[in-house]
C-alpha cells in the first residue's frame, strides 16, 4: 500500500474531494434548473389554454384580475405578518414554532392548512391562545380568503 504521509496521495485525495464538491455543486444547480423547468412548462400550459374557449376564461380571468389580485395579496401577506409577529410576541418563548419571525411566518401558514398543535399553543395562556387562534382563522381564512374567491369571481363574471 500507500504510506499516509505520502504527498503524492495527499494531493489527489484533496483533488478527488474538490472533484466530489463541483459535482455535488453542479448537482444541485441542476435539481434548481429542473424546478423551475416545471413552472415554465406550467407557464406554457396558461399560452396553450387560449386555444379552447372554456380553458380559455382562466387565462383571462387572471389576465383581467391580475391587479385587483395582486393588490389583495399584499393585504392577506400584511396580515399575515402581523399575525405571525404578534404569534412570535406571545408564543416565542414556549413554543419553538414561534420562536423567530420566519418561523412564525412559515407557522401560520401550517396553521391556515390546519396542521398545529393544540397543546402547545395553549402551555402560555389557554384564553389568549384560543383568541388569537379564533381571530387569525377568521380573518385570515373566513375574511380574507372569502374576499379574495369574490374578486376572482368578479373577473370571472367579467370574462364570462
Amino acid at each position: 500500500g500507500v504510506p499516509v504521509d505520502d504527498q503524492f496521495y495527499q494531493v489527489k485525495l484533496l483533488e478527488l474531494h474538490s472533484t466530489v464538491y463541483e459535482f455535488s455543486q453542479y448537482l444541485g444547480d441542476y435539481r434548481s434548473y429542473l424546478g423551475f423547468y416545471g413552472l415554465i412548462v406550467m407557464g406554457c400550459f396558461f399560452r396553450d389554454f387560449q386555444m379552447q374557449p372554456r380553458l380559455a376564461m382562466v387565462t383571462e380571468t387572471i389576465i383581467i384580475g391580475w391587479v385587483e389580485i395582486w393588490h389583495h395579496i399584499v393585504v392577506m401577506l400584511f396580515f399575515w405578518f402581523v399575525f405571525a409577529s404578534s404569534g412570535v410576541l406571545i408564543f416565542g418563548r414556549t413554543v419553538v414554532a414561534f420562536s423567530t419571525p420566519i418561523l412564525g411566518f412559515m407557522s401560520c401558514f401550517r396553521i391556515l392548512l390546519g396542521d398545529f398543535d393544540w397543546s402547545q399553543l395553549s402551555e402560555v395562556n389557554p384564553e389568549l391562545a384560543a383568541s388569537w387562534l379564533m381571530f387569525f382563522l377568521v380573518v385570515e381564512i373566513m375574511l380574507l380568503n372569502n374576499m379574495f374567491m369574490a374578486v376572482v369571481f368578479d373577473c370571472y363574471a367579467v370574462v364570462k
